[in-house]
């Protein structure tokens, strides 16, 4: 994979991004009008998805700091 030039991998399940190899993944969406949010996106807790708390920690950031992002 290094010698690709790919450092990290992305796990799917059927056509679901779950996990990252070694971190938490998350997307983020640019805002397509003028007034849009940005919009953040992480694969939801599940059989497949471990609850950890750097995922929590973000997840809370978001949440209490959302409308200054």
């Amino acid at each position: 994979m290094i010698k690709s030039g790919h450092h990290q991998v992305l796990w799917l399940y059927g056509d679901d991004v779950i996990e990252a190899g070694t971190s938490n993944i998350f997307f983020v969406f640019k805002p397509t009008t003028p007034n849009g949010k940005v919009e953040v996106v992480t694969p939801e807790l599940r059989d497949l998805i471990l609850p950890g708390v750097t995922r929590d920690s973000i997840m809370v950031f978001l949440y209490i700091y959302a409308e200054n992002i």
